[in-house]
């Protein structure tokens, strides 16, 4: 059912015109409708984090607000821009990655060619995406020339595993297309929601359990919380599903983990330092990584 079905208009006939002198654009649809729902809820959400005066929560309510200019705009350009962003995030990934797990050279460059390829496959040919484990087994081709008996295995291993994570992942930015920004936009209130979920439930012995002991901060409560954000942000965009509230909310959990696991490995705190106070691109789209696939799948 949907939450707005008593409004009574139509969503796909909202439009946006910007008039900035040499720079003009206009754009209609559902995705106009989601940015004027996404600023309303920004407005509210940064009276509440400025009068809660948190600087953890203000961080995340910022990443937030980063999130509708720089993934919004794109996608509301259409299918190749969208590419363009998906390809242009996946390249930064695959960077902080390699330097994470201190992946050889030719592996990382394999891994730079599929962060432009999936991207573009999705906009031009989506068919070629089911390729993806046929791809994933070729990443061993640069150990396997190379005769490596001794590390080949783990380079094929990681290199195969970040063709999935990161490149093939992050094309579904292209595959969802209008439903992307929703879905990112969701990720990061359910962000928050779980930041507030954990410190508000944390009086329940239940709500403290950790969900893995890759990250004790990430808790059962954490996880409820970002369950209710993500249901309350999707009914208010007027998509709630059960299918999205799964991809945003425990995608989004084990998204988290896998990247805390990867830093474990590396013995990182961060997986960059390039944003000052939100670490890497990857420490800001860890939750997508599993949700965006698991959305395209369960919506």
């Amino acid at each position: 059912m949907n939450p707005l079905s008593w409004l009574d208009f139509d969503r796909a006939a909202f439009t946006l015109d910007l008039d900035l002198g040499p720079l003009q654009f206009s754009t209609t649809g559902r995705a106009v409708f989601f940015f004027y729902v996404t600023m309303g809820l920004l407005a509210v959400g940064g009276l509440a984090v400025a009068v809660s005066g948190k600087a953890e929560l203000r961080r995340r309510w910022l990443t937030w607000a980063l999130i509708a200019p720089v993934v919004g705009l794109p996608i509301w350009a259409g299918h190749g821009p969208t590419a363009m962003l998906a390809a242009a995030l996946a390249l930064q990934a695959v960077r902080e990655f390699s330097k994470l797990v201190e992946l050889p050279s030719p592996e990382r460059r394999l891994l730079y060619v599929l962060a432009v390829a999936y991207p573009l496959a999705a906009w031009l040919a989506p068919n070629l995406l089911a390729l993806a484990p046929l791809v994933a087994l070729a990443c061993a081709l640069p150990s396997l020339l190379a005769g490596d008996s001794a590390d080949g295995l783990r380079r094929a291993a990681l290199a195969a595993f970040g063709s999935v994570w990161l490149c093939w992942s992050l094309a579904h930015l292209v595959v969802l297309w209008q439903d992307a920004f929703l879905l990112c936009f969701a990720a990061a209130a359910a962000d928050v929601a779980a930041w507030c979920g954990g410190k508000g439930l944390r009086r329940f012995g239940w709500a403290r359990r950790s969900l893995s002991p890759l990250s004790p901060n990430k808790t059962v409560g954490g996880l409820v919380g970002a369950l209710l954000g993500a249901t309350l942000v999707l009914a208010l965009l007027g998509t709630l599903a059960l299918g999205l509230v799964i991809a945003v909310g425990v995608g989004g959990a084990v998204g988290d983990l896998l990247e805390s696991m990867v830093k474990r490995q590396a013995g990182a705190k961060d997986a960059g330092g390039w944003l000052p106070g939100f670490g890497g691109l990857l420490d800001r789209v860890d939750s997508l990584l599993i949700g965006l696939p698991l959305a395209a799948v369960l919506s």
